[in-house]
């Protein structure tokens, strides 16, 4: 069975920092959302404006984003790319397999 991509809504733009080149987004989302995702960020009609990738900090319904292109307004929409997991790969597994991989 093949996964596919979905883009799912995220949240909104809550504050920007155009000098420090990141934001926060305000989500709700209950999906993890990992470091280096991917965020494509909707202004007005619908136009994207902006292209982010998340950062490591969060805090709350708070996640820090790094802008990538575009400029970003607070109120903005934002949607993310999400890939859901592989049946059977879950961590410490490889994705084809039921081998555990040992780190050390």
């Amino acid at each position: 069975m093949q996964v596919t991509e979905m883009q799912l809504p995220m949240g909104t733009i809550h504050h920007v920092d155009p000098e420090a080149g990141f934001v926060l987004i305000r989500t709700s989302r209950i999906t993890d959302i990992t470091p280096d995702t991917r965020v494509t960020v909707y202004g007005n009609g619908g136009v994207v404006s902006a292209i982010l990738n998340t950062g490591e900090a969060r805090k709350g319904q708070f996640v820090t984003a790094d802008i990538v292109e575009g400029m970003p307004v607070r109120g903005d929409q934002c949607t993310m790319i999400y890939t859901p997991p592989q049946p059977g790969a879950g961590p410490g597994q490889d994705p084809g397999g039921d081998e555990v991989q040992v780190l050390e």
